[in-house]
């Protein structure tokens, strides 16, 4: 579903940093790493002072309570305390169990839109992005939607869409892919920076849904776009696919069909969405469903959005094979004839608002991380496999 862009080799110096930040920062993914202190030490360590910035970056009584669980006598415990005390929040903040805990009566937004929340189970990290310059979020972070994000250098901008729910940024990494016409692949050469961001959605530590962005990163302009996503015909059969011109030079494409195991497969951005699920305790198991959108202009760029369902986690694990997913099998299963309705219904709203995100015409500021969207509740329904 997803093709594996051209990779190059990374310089010596992209190589030792990105060591040198995940060595630092690795930590971070356990709190039990760092003991608890007797007293309050007379400077913070690097972890705790790491830890202490992204809480406060944050700005919200879980992300305070998970530093006190962390440090329950540390540097920054007092100031932890009496934010929470200024934002009225209540529970044993000193304590692991409550590191994830919410304020009496307010239903997490996320359950309050009828989509899980993450597990408390499911650790947190923050990380730098390495591997690509065209966002500003880290790894690590979380996002509430549905809202909108950028991504792209100057020039070459775009927005992407969020569905409802608590998404966690997996991976983003840029490649190099060749968009030479066959005829002219020598001595010409035309080659695209496309950047693949990874977000994902949790049922307790299991990966539920994961949404896959891939867009040309900087300008350029190409004679046609290959089918960088997967969404044209191919490998196993398609329950939905249409192709349409919106308008003048534009290309759409829209599809859903099964794909075995889609994290396995060989990229930068994969490698490092697999790595951050493995920081998070998380696991991902079967083969997904992918609800795919491609827009694309030959001087405007490349943008698609990959919805990624396993919907085994709903349906139990008969579903996690893509074999319970062709026509023939997905027709005689109530359940799961109600779900290829549902996505292809789905498909039919996101189309219509990631045509818009490649204009960004989206008239919504971007999602901050660890805060409720604003503004943005008609922005997309969502739909769940079962």
């Amino acid at each position: 579903m997803i093709s594996t862009p051209l990779r190059h080799a990374r310089p010596a110096w992209l190589v030792l940093a990105a060591c040198t930040l995940s060595c630092t920062l690795a930590p971070l993914a356990s709190a039990q790493s760092e003991p608890p202190r007797a007293g309050a030490p007379a400077q913070p360590g690097a972890i705790e002072l790491e830890f202490w910035r992204s809480a406060e970056r944050l700005g919200t009584p879980e992300a305070y309570r998970a530093y006190l669980a962390a440090f329950p006598q540390g540097f920054f415990a007092a100031l932890a305390r009496a934010a929470l005390g200024a934002s009225g929040a209540t529970g044993a903040a000193g304590t692991a169990g409550a590191v994830r805990a919410t304020a009496p009566g307010a239903a997490p937004a996320a359950q309050a839109g009828g989509v899980p929340a993450a597990s408390p189970a499911l650790k947190y990290f923050t990380a730098p992005v390495m591997q690509s310059g065209a966002v500003t979020f880290q790894l690590g972070e979380r996002f509430q939607g549905p809202g909108v994000l950028t991504v792209g250098w100057a020039g070459a901008k775009r927005q992407v869409v969020l569905p409802p729910g608590e998404w966690v940024v997996l991976a983003m990494a840029d490649a190099k892919v060749d968009m030479t016409p066959v005829p002219y692949r020598f001595p010409t050469r035309v080659v695209a920076d496309v950047g693949t961001l990874v977000l994902g959605r949790f049922s307790g530590t299991r990966l539920m849904s994961a949404m896959v962005y891939q867009t040309s990163v900087r300008p350029i302009s190409v004679d046609d776009w290959t089918d960088i996503a997967g969404c044209q015909p191919g490998g196993l059969e398609s329950l939905f696919h249409e192709n349409t011109r919106p308008s003048g030079l534009r290309s759409a494409c829209a599809a859903l069909r099964p794909v075995p195991a889609p994290l396995t497969a060989k990229s930068a951005a994969m490698e490092e969405a697999r790595a951050s699920l493995a920081r998070l305790g998380a696991t991902v198991q079967g083969d997904a469903l992918a609800t795919i959108v491609v827009v694309s202009e030959p001087s405007r760029g490349y943008l698609a959005g990959t919805r990624l369902d396993w919907p085994g986690v709903a349906l139990g694990p008969e579903a996690d094979a893509a074999a319970a997913w062709t026509r023939a099998a997905s027709a005689q299963n109530a359940k799961r004839a109600a779900t290829v309705a549902g996505l292809i219904e789905w498909l039919g709203t996101y189309r219509k608002l990631l045509d818009d995100a490649y204009g960004f015409k989206i008239n919504q500021d971007d999602l901050k991380a660890g805060a409720s969207p604003s503004g943005n509740a008609a922005l997309l329904r969502d739909f769940q496999p079962g």
